[in-house]
């Protein structure tokens, strides 16, 4: 797995107790079983026959020796519009006026506005420019830092290990995101039908590696 840069402490308690309350009550009734599932390196290839045939990749992120989540980035190919989708849900509390930061080790960075706050989680979501998904592809390692009223910015680690790979299993061969930097401009567009990809449900905390503060997870754990 890779080495990750833990959440300071105090953002970390203050945004998880939010986040795994929200997460168990929205997800683990509504969330529906995919009819396939498929570990890639650190993401998770996801494919629903119903109501239409569709598959995502996703990763999720634990803190708190696995008790809670920090974050779940979910990508589905968009034929009608040919591009990426994603949503991205990141804890409640944080400062939506400030929006989030996704950079990756190569260099990559993009200020991104959070659309919305649900249940689920305050969202980054919409269509992918093609710059951010070949710095997904080239990477080894990204974050989202956003930040805590009070207590400061803080950045939720992100792997890219197995992206590239997870991303041409969805979407068609020699194809590009058409889509425009928009994630880095005025505010993100909810994703268009179909609908947008589908956050996965939380895993069992009994089941986290207590000796890691944060890790992906794929979807067998």
């Amino acid at each position: 797995m890779p080495r990750t840069r833990p959440i300071a402490a105090g953002a970390a308690a203050a945004l998880a107790l939010v986040w795994a309350a929200a997460q168990a009550s929205a997800q683990t009734a509504d969330y529906p079983q995919p009819d396939s599932r498929e570990n890639i390196q650190d993401w998770v290839l996801e494919c629903f026959d119903a109501p239409v045939g569709q598959c995502q990749i996703y990763q999720r992120i634990l803190i708190n020796n696995g008790s809670a989540i920090a974050l779940v980035a979910t990508f589905a190919w968009d034929e009608a519009r040919q591009a990426m989708r994603t949503q991205i849900a990141l804890p409640l509390g944080i400062d939506l006026e400030k929006g989030a930061t996704i950079a990756t080790d190569t260099g990559y960075s993009i200020a991104v506005r959070l659309s919305r706050c649900t249940q689920q989680g305050c969202l980054i979501e919409g269509t992918v420019p093609e710059d951010l998904l070949q710095a997904f592809s080239r990477g080894g390692s990204a974050s989202i830092s956003v930040t805590n009223p009070g207590q400061g910015a803080f950045a939720i680690p992100l792997s890219v290990k197995g992206f590239a790979e997870a991303m041409a299993r969805i979407r068609p061969a020699r194809a590009e995101s058409t889509a425009p930097a928009a994630l880095g401009g005025a505010a993100v567009a909810p994703a268009p039908q179909p609908a947008p990809p589908r956050i996965p449900a939380p895993p069992d905390p009994s089941a986290a590696d207590p000796e890691k503060r944060y890790r992906p997870v794929t979807g067998n754990e």
